[in-house]
């Protein structure tokens, strides 16, 4: 593991703010067309959001506001009394613009750790490229400048993850807790990813005693936390458990199955990053567990595990809830699955290009391919915004939404 020397050392700061501030103007200045260019953002849950932390800060903070939220995964309580603070000092009016610009901070900082973890696991040539491939990605892009809380997530999911990888492996657990702890704060799946963290922290600080059971003791990890996060799953995605729900959900529904049929974003997710992409994921993620698993080391790919375990099964639970959409819960997630699938380019790559040179050498290879999923993920994420911003018109007219639509 590469010693980590800071977290502004040698880090092309001005290179990724400007990427943040591009990838936000971009998608700002798209919904404000769709708004009469006025601020807006292109989903109902962040307006659901910012009334009912309206109602907290009218009822000055002694009311939780009810659940404003059409669907359970949205509307984390951290998230909600912060809106509800700048509510009561800045009024309904400008409260758009003020979460843009919180939006763009932490995407900032959020960038800033990728390309951390990105100089560590993938090396400095290639670093800032996977940063682009990361922050131009579909849902990366809809999480970042929705308005809804999981841009907070992904700035305490990253600074999380910085001390898992750098810290925890060295003894020091506060600045890991810690961020699990506030993460927990924020929403259902703010408490599954940082209950993931508290897991991964609590077996690295008795990881003496895990090595004599080192098998069963991520079997049995495995195995609980699973059941643990299906149980919640099926609260947030299934309601009442009634087989209304299974009738009315979109696995029942199909007369043809595949296997994307049973995945809210296809096999492998599919329908958010180039087919073959999350493929390189797979090969990258396999090297890694199976290097510590042979060395018998509880590293940080054991939390990577993890962290796959449960996306999947809040893909195949979301199938359930109509109203789902994995970006604005699962976008924290992408962060790993981005960075270990350009590991895997690069692997492969470096196989492919091994003692060649010129058009076919590995770092040729590696930047085409690199370069090409980044134009792949830009124009989707092009796409699917202009078809979201396109519903603005009808998000800001409804009661809830009016008063922060700046019309």
């Amino acid at each position: 593991m590469e010693k980590n020397k800071g977290i502004f050392e040698a880090t092309p700061v001005f290179k990724i703010f400007m990427t943040a501030l591009l990838v936000t103007f971009v998608a700002a200045a798209f919904s404000a067309f769709y708004n009469n260019y006025s601020p807006a953002f292109n989903n109902s849950f962040s307006y659901q959001t910012f009334d009912r932390a309206a109602t907290i800060a009218n009822a000055n903070f002694m009311s939780t506001g009810g659940n404003a939220s059409a669907i359970k995964e949205v509307g984390g309580i951290l998230y909600t009394y912060l809106l509800a603070g700048i509510y009561k000092i800045a009024g309904a009016g400008v409260i758009v613009a003020i979460v843009y610009l919180l939006a763009l901070a932490a995407f900032f900082f959020t960038l800033l750790m990728f390309y951390k973890l990105g100089k560590a696991i993938l090396g400095e040539a290639y670093a800032f490229l996977a940063v682009v491939v990361f922050a131009v990605s579909t849902p990366v892009v809809l999480a970042a400048t929705g308005g809804t809380e999981v841009w907070l997530t992904m700035l305490l999911f990253s600074l999380n993850i910085y001390f898992l990888y750098f810290e925890v492996e060295k003894n020091q657990y506060k600045g890991a807790l810690i961020t699990s702890g506030i993460m927990c704060l924020n929403g259902y799946f703010g408490i599954v990813f940082g209950g993931v963290s508290i897991v991964y922290t609590i077996l690295q600080m008795n990881s003496k005693i895990i090595k004599k059971y080192y098998l069963e003791t991520m079997g049995w990890t495995a195995a609980v936390l699973g059941l643990m996060c299906a149980a919640l799953f099926v609260y947030i995605f299934m309601g009442n458990f009634t087989p209304e729900t299974f009738d009315a959900s979109a696995i029942f529904r199909n007369t043809t199955f595949y296997v994307d049929s049973f995945f809210k974003d296809g096999f492998l997710w599919s329908k958010l990053f180039p087919p073959f992409f999350t493929l390189f994921f797979y090969f990258s993620l396999f090297i890694y567990f199976a290097s510590d698993l042979k060395a018998r080391k509880l590293g940080i790919s054991f939390y990577f595990v993890l962290l796959t375990l449960v996306a999947l099964l809040a893909e195949v639970f979301a199938m359930f809830s109509p109203n789902a959409n994995t970006i604005y819960f699962l976008t924290p997630f992408y962060f790993v699955l981005v960075l270990l699938a350009c590991k895997g380019i690069i692997q492969l790559s470096e196989m492919m290009g091994k003692g060649k040179t010129g058009a076919l050498s590995a770092k040729t290879l590696v930047f085409a391919v690199l370069l090409f999923v980044a134009l792949y993920n830009g124009i989707s994420a092009f796409n699917m915004s202009i078809d979201k911003n396109r519903q603005i018109s009808s998000i800001v007219n409804e009661s809830y939404a009016q008063k922060f639509s700046g019309r």
